[in-house]
């Protein structure tokens, strides 16, 4: 933020990723009433569009466009693991007050994969550098402490959800436990930094910094879907852009 033009007014235009992150990487709206599925519009994006000159590092948590040959993913472990749960979870039930265990990019390592992650790219390379990373952080389900450990969180801790929305009860804490792990966020967010700062990139590159939705804690709300109450907290959402050679902040209103 110091270094870097803030648009206070910018917003997301959906309030699910599926439909937001592609616009992102893309510039263009998803088809009216299309729920996430694959555009045919898709393959040409920030990826298939710089791949040519660019080194890509692309790791995308939901989304799959970048091309395979740009950015070549690890195979996958199968139906095993998902075989496994589910005999687990038929054969021992859950109880109504377990933390959500889901794999993935929801998963409790969502913070070690991405630090792993940005450890592991290599900017030394001859062509310039392109880094994509979309980190699903501070998305719920929340259970990640500012320095990425995991917590499990008190039987009795009042959730205060219903489905999509929220009570009185726990709004707060459910707050809380987001701010955890925004500070989580912020912290890789200083690692990508470093990386590129240690490479001699940082104050050459252009840096975008942003998000796909925002989250309202609003009790008798829903969390993502849009109404009069939550508008200024599920629609507005942070965009920073550091201009290569930019040393100075700068505050920009507009839409």
């Amino acid at each position: 933020a110091a270094t870097a033009d803030w648009y206070r007014n910018h917003t997301s235009i959906a309030a699910f990723t599926g439909q937001s992150v592609p616009a992102i990487l893309t510039g263009r709206f998803r088809p009216a009433g299309d729920t996430g599925g694959v555009s045919a519009d898709d393959d040409k994006n920030i990826f298939t569009l710089l791949g040519g000159a660019y080194e890509v590092h692309g790791r995308e948590a939901i989304t799959r466009m970048c091309p395979d040959e740009l950015c070549p993913r690890p195979s996958s472990p199968g139906l095993a693991p998902l075989l496994g749960d589910a005999v687990e979870t038929w054969t021992g039930g859950q109880s109504e007050q377990e933390e959500f265990d889901l794999p993935g990019a929801l998963g409790e390592d969502r913070y070690d994969q991405a630090e792993r992650w940005i450890a592991g790219q290599d900017l030394s390379g001859s062509r310039p550098q392109m880094m994509v990373h979309h980190i699903v952080l501070p998305h719920n389900p929340w259970y990640v402490t500012p320095d990425g450990e995991p917590y499990e969180a008190a039987e009795d801790l009042p959730v205060g959800s219903y489905g999509l929305g929220w009570t009185e009860s726990g709004r707060a804490v459910g707050r809380q436990r987001h701010l955890l792990q925004l500070q989580a966020a912020d912290a890789l967010l200083g690692q990508t930094f470093e990386s590129l700062d240690a490479a001699g990139l940082f104050d050459d590159a252009l840096i975008v910094v942003t998000a796909d939705h925002g989250e309202a804690f609003q009790a008798g709300e829903l969390m993502r879907g849009l109404s009069a109450a939550n508008a200024a907290a599920v629609m507005w959402t942070p965009l920073f852009v550091k201009a290569p050679g930019q040393t100075e902040a700068r505050v920009d209103d507009a839409n």
